[in-house]
């Protein structure tokens, strides 16, 4: 799988511009290293190929909310409801290509976020508890451990059946997440792929095979276009200015097993400003 940027490094590059497109790409061999520049120019009207145009089919796009431009969170759905006059228990989720794990919190979570919506698993007919506790840190400090089971998860118009889950109880953070929880979007490390089930990203290929194996960002920074998270086909001619894919420096792609790359260079048109990487 080839790396791109961590989410968290785009929302800090992001700065009311034109949008950016970041994607991650499974199952291809990028070609050698060339030259990338990003054209960022502060815009008045749609860029050509706006979120008015024609969706392609594989192309399945969910609407990102916006937090001061610093994070970003979507819907999911998770489970089915035993009753059926009760709604699908919905949560906000950070979507995070830092890490694998999709947690939401659970009903007896006491140190989750304030307001934060709990999952009910009594009240999900498909859910299955699993048994096995998880405990796992992110880079920030953050601490987080649960119960694991399997049941559906559903984010825009695509829904998968066996979903690997955690229902966090316990949480130890200093940080101001806006969020229920985080969808990961990278792969398991090493050291995790004993104690972990699926990710969402292998259960969401596995029980949709005509999905391209694809993801991307699509980010504008404002709420008259709102960003969009892609699964499938990126659809550049709806969503970039670019027609082909430009490749970063693939050097790190062997020195780790995060989703990391480079980039050449970046440039702002028209004051002749560019700063350059080693």
């Amino acid at each position: 799988m080839l790396p791109c940027w961590s989410f968290w490094d785009a929302m800090s590059f992001q700065k009311r511009w034109v949008p950016l497109l970041l994607a991650c790409i499974g199952g291809a061999v990028p070609p050698s290293p060339r030259r990338i520049e990003f054209r960022l120019e502060q815009s008045t009207t749609k860029p050509p190929g706006s979120l008015n145009g024609r969706r392609l089919r594989n192309s399945h796009l969910c609407t990102l909310a916006n937090y001061d431009n610093v994070q970003y969170h979507l819907s999911i759905e998770v489970g089915t409801p035993c009753d059926l006059n009760k709604p699908t228990q919905k949560f906000q989720v950070v979507p995070d290509t830092g890490s694998s794990d999709l947690w939401v919190p659970a009903r007896n979570c006491t140190r989750c976020k304030d307001k934060a919506t709990k999952f009910q698993i009594d009240q999900s007919c498909t859910a299955r508890q699993l048994g096995d506790r998880i405990t796992f840190r992110y880079g920030d400090g953050t601490l987080a451990a649960g119960g694991s089971f399997l049941d559906s998860v559903k984010i825009g118009d695509l829904k998968v059946k066996n979903q690997f889950l955690i229902q966090v109880d316990k949480m130890e953070s200093n940080t101001h997440m806006k969020s229920d929880g985080i969808l990961g979007l990278a792969h398991h490390y090493v050291s995790d792929r004993g104690s972990r089930g699926r990710t969402f990203m292998s259960t969401l290929y596995e029980e949709h095979p005509d999905l391209p194996h694809m993801f991307s960002f699509y980010l504008t920074g404002n709420t008259e276009e709102p960003s969009k998270l892609v699964f499938g086909d990126p659809n550049l001619a709806l969503h970039s200015k670019e027609s082909e894919f430009r490749y970063g420096k693939s050097f790190y792609m062997s020195h780790t097993d995060l989703w990391l790359t480079s980039v050449w260079s970046i440039g702002w048109s028209g004051t002749g400003v560019e700063g350059s990487f080693p």
